[in-house]
């Protein structure tokens, strides 16, 4: 049986992005063939991305912070109800977003997964 290719894009605003590492765009580039992907495991999603990088704990979170930074990666914590436990959900943005966490949390719209 043929395995089927997926394919992803970045746009040009998060390639040209002056204020972006390139760690942060080939990030960016990462997470979206991951989102895009209908057999990814969304469990444990930043996990699930970072078992695809060589990079160590610290290279990794420093560069998931600057897309958040920047506004590209949006993260929500969702609890499981009843007070017990809780996961993130998260959106990837084709243009910046400078919202703060605080409006964020207020718009729960803005999360599509």
């Amino acid at each position: 049986m043929e395995k089927k290719l997926y394919f992803c894009s970045v746009p040009n605003w998060v390639a040209q992005d002056r204020n972006l590492s390139l760690k942060a765009k080939g990030l960016y580039l990462l997470i979206q063939s991951c989102m895009e992907d209908p057999e990814f495991n969304y469990y444990r999603f930043k996990q699930a991305v970072q078992e695809y990088c060589e990079e160590g704990d610290k290279a990794f979170d420093s560069t998931w912070k600057e897309l958040k930074n920047a506004g590209y990666l949006k993260q929500r914590r969702i609890s499981h109800g009843s007070g017990v436990g809780f996961h993130y959900a998260y959106k990837l943005l084709t243009a910046p977003d400078g919202s703060t966490a605080e409006e964020i949390l207020q718009n729960k719209n803005v999360y599509s997964k």
